[in-house]
């Protein structure tokens, strides 16, 4: 009887046990699949999937019509279309629509090409919204033309290809402090890792008579970099300063400098504040030419131009970016709307207007700057005149 009932306990606690193990299982199979479905719903995906393909008079551009997706792993998870022309927007209204209206046609790097928000959060989208909820006798359209990593030499080319079609009533430059370095062939060889003579956009470049001329995009500088290892590992084996000085295009201009990076490091370089007067000067010879040619290609078509100029441009304190900035958009006579102006004089706090671990604009950035260009638009409402534009 004692062996029977010590049987009988034995299969209890075994069955507990196996009821324990099971209900362990149970746990963690909920557990895991609770998990993945946070990682799911807060982390969708964690690499970028960006496909690229080359346009002859534009140059390398994003592949019409395919699915991008982007992220930090931090802060945002976009997944976006490229439209049928190639960039991240609402395919383009019709251009008899557009002529029609007061259409806006913003410019610019990754600030308007902006991957880390929405379509529906961008610049260009709020500034309908509110252009149609505050001055709805203006009747606003808007388009964007941006690309990581263009300056306005390069950004010409979204005018004369795309946005130029669009009859467009203002034209915004999107101007942030990296331009200095993009808009010259040089400096974006530096940063990039790309022959400065074989870039993959549109570039300019001085002629045998000293003048600064565009260049076309270069449909194989993949095959022509200075330093690969650049792109890859973030740490060029060998110095492109010291083959470019070889160069006699460039051998008076790097002659002795010492103080110029190389690669990334470009993004933590005070540009403007270090370079010697030499590059300095160089440098910002190419800025001034993208500035004349916009404003040579806006008093043609019958467009008005103005510059938008990020926070960046100001939020460092002593950083002479804006006031250089300033006194060529003046030089040129182009207006410019000054987003940290603005900002403070609305009371925003800066910080509000970008990622916690990316300096470009969040939703509330986007739309900080839309009111910023609103609010122009309602002291300058000729710009929405009818007018009789050369636009093909």
């Amino acid at each position: 009887m004692a062996r029977t009932r010590s049987m009988d306990g034995w299969r209890r606690a075994a069955r507990v046990a196996a009821w324990n193990a099971l209900l362990l299982v149970a746990g963690l199979a909920l557990f895991a699949g609770g998990f993945e479905t946070w990682l799911r719903l807060t982390r969708p995906f964690e690499e970028n999937r960006i496909l690229w393909e080359f346009h002859s008079r534009v140059g390398t551009q994003l592949k019409p019509n395919s699915e991008l997706r982007f992220t930090n792993n931090l802060d945002f998870w976009t997944v976006s279309r490229v439209n049928s022309l190639g960039f991240v927007d609402r395919d383009p209204i019709d251009r008899k629509r557009a002529a029609e209206s007061c259409h806006v046609a913003v410019i610019g790097d990754s600030f308007v090409e902006a991957l880390q928000v929405s379509v529906n959060e961008k610049l260009h989208v709020q500034l309908e919204e509110l252009a149609t909820r505050n001055l709805p006798d203006l009747d606003v359209t808007a388009s964007a033309w941006g690309l990581s990593g263009t300056g306005q030499i390069a950004q010409t080319a979204y005018y004369d290809e795309f946005a130029r079609r669009m009859s467009p009533n203002l034209l915004v430059l999107v101007f942030v402090p990296n331009d200095f370095v993009d808009n010259t062939p040089l400096f974006n060889s530096l940063s990039t890792g790309y022959d400065p003579d074989r870039l993959p956009q549109r570039s300019a470049e001085r002629d045998q008579n000293g003048s600064i001329v565009l260049r076309p995009p270069h449909s194989e500088a993949y095959l022509h970099r200075l330093a690969p290892a650049l792109i890859e590992s973030r740490a060029p084996q060998t110095s492109q300063i010291e083959i470019l000085a070889r160069r006699p295009r460039y051998t008076a201009i790097l002659a002795n400098e010492t103080n110029i990076p190389e690669g990334w490091s470009w993004f933590e370089f005070d540009l403007l504040r270090n370079l010697s007067p030499r590059l300095l000067e160089y440098a910002l010879e190419f800025t001034a030419f993208g500035l004349k040619q916009f404003k040579e290609r806006a008093d043609r078509d019958g467009a008005h131009l103005v510059i938008l100029s990020t926070y960046q441009m100001q939020q460092d304190w002593g950083n002479p970016a804006f006031p250089i900035m300033s006194a060529m958009s003046e030089e040129h006579g182009i207006p410019v709307i000054d987003q940290y102006e603005y900002a403070l004089r609305q009371k925003i706090d800066i910080s509000d207007l970008h990622w916690d671990h990316d300096a470009h604009w969040n939703a509330k950035g986007h739309r900080v700057a839309a009111e910023a260009l609103v609010e122009w638009l309602a002291g300058n409402r000729h710009v929405c005149d009818a007018r009789d534009g050369s636009s093909p």
